[in-house]
């Protein structure tokens, strides 16, 4: 596991969770992960147009984008004048550095008219900014790296026998070139996909070692139980739409709720699924789809 706690290690992130108080009442969709793409969006565009640019300018196809915005707490609609509400925004790599801009930008909204919550662009109150550590939450913000998230994985003294993934958000995940829907692969195909995102994010936004690349996929490979094929799911497909400003038109949203739990001799693995619990997975992560928590 000497890759990638390597990679882990120079692999910098900063989460953290701001909390707003609406000045009204209103009312917002179930799932909020693209109503907040698209504030986080307006108030990057409205402050800071290089921030703006890093995040959200044309990307190479392969290029994953260095943040992630997900909504937290439920998923209630109907929305009450002085109620809080919160969002987490990560920022992945080199983006750290902007960690700072993109909070003073959040304070320059709250004066903006033009800038809002939902469709009615409901005003708000920006209440707190708390970094999400290993530790708990931290009022301001920290930096941690991979390794710290993972940390106590990586000497993990007793052999789990059984992991879950519990997925937080819908989660889009394609295995053969079709989204999985109900039939969940094995803990391999998992692994697979929770490297390759860690592998795109550190070549374009941490840093650029094919030597690394390479060798993480073997050690990945070497670690995993062969015919670990022991599998259990209770998952269903939650279908979801947004609407595409750029295409004018609603486009599918949809993904993966409930849990997938492996059976084994799994504790060689708890590393990289502890690495995917920070980094999401899957399609549309930018919008807060494909958050889990590990169950171990």
């Amino acid at each position: 596991m000497m890759v990638l706690n390597e990679l882990a290690s120079r692999f910098e992130l900063v989460r953290f969770r701001v909390s707003l108080l609406l000045k009204e009442d209103t009312q917002l969709p179930e799932f909020k992960g693209s109503m907040w793409h698209g504030w986080f969006g307006q108030v990057l565009k409205a402050y800071d147009g290089t921030v703006y640019h890093i995040c959200f300018g044309h990307f190479e196809e392969r290029q994953p984008k260095p943040y992630v915005v997900c909504p937290v707490g439920d998923n209630k609609c109907h929305w009450r004048k002085g109620e809080l509400i919160q969002v987490e925004i990560s920022l992945f790599g080199q983006a750290c550095e902007l960690a700072h801009r993109v909070v003073d930008a959040i304070i320059a909204s709250t004066n903006n008219p033009n800038i809002g919550i939902g469709g009615r662009k409901v005003s708000y109150q920006l209440v707190s900014v708390a970094s999400v550590t290993p530790e708990g939450l931290k009022a301001g913000l920290y930096k941690t790296w991979l390794s710290d998230w993972a940390a106590g994985s990586f000497h993990h003294s007793s052999t789990p026998q059984e992991l879950a993934m519990q997925f937080i958000t819908p989660t889009r995940i394609k295995h053969h070139g079709q989204l999985v829907r109900y039939e969940v692969p094995n803990v391999g195909f998992w692994i697979n996909h929770i490297i390759r995102r860690l592998v795109l994010l550190s070549q374009f936004w941490v840093l650029d070692n094919e030597h690394l690349v390479d060798t993480i996929y073997q050690e990945a490979l070497s670690l995993t139980p062969p015919h670990l094929d022991n599998t259990e799911s209770s998952v269903l497909w939650e279908d979801w739409k947004r609407y595409s400003k750029s295409s004018h038109e609603f486009q599918p949203f949809g993904g993966l709720v409930g849990h997938v739990s492996f059976f084994g001799e799994l504790h060689s693995l708890v590393p990289y699924f502890k690495v995917g619990e920070q980094l999401q997975i899957g399609g549309k992560t930018t919008f807060g789809l494909g958050r889990y928590q590990l169950i171990c």
